[in-house]
């Protein structure tokens, strides 16, 4: 489990070099690629969206997260139907 990406609410650093030696830096969106996963911008986050005030919209905040996704990547741009209304 020494290189395995983990989710940012349990792990935010990834560990460079091996036993006693080993030091630990933040993961970046490289890491991702690597292992062809996503890093999610902070605002799509699980751990972002679970800890919303009460008083927050839900709707809202998924609206947001998924233009957040939109604008990270390129590749979808395009492709993706975002219409806030259906969560509004």
């Amino acid at each position: 489990m020494c290189c395995a990406l983990q989710p940012s609410s349990i792990a935010s650093k990834k560990p460079i070099g091996c036993g006693w030696h080993q030091s630990m830096r933040p993961l970046v969106k490289g890491d991702f690629i690597k292992r062809r996963a996503l890093m999610l911008p902070e605002a799509a986050r699980y751990d972002t969206l679970l800890n919303l005030p009460s008083g927050a919209s839900l709707g809202g905040a998924l609206v947001a997260a998924v233009h957040a996704i939109v604008a990270d990547l390129a590749c979808v741009s395009g492709c993706m139907f975002v219409q806030s209304s259906h969560f509004i």
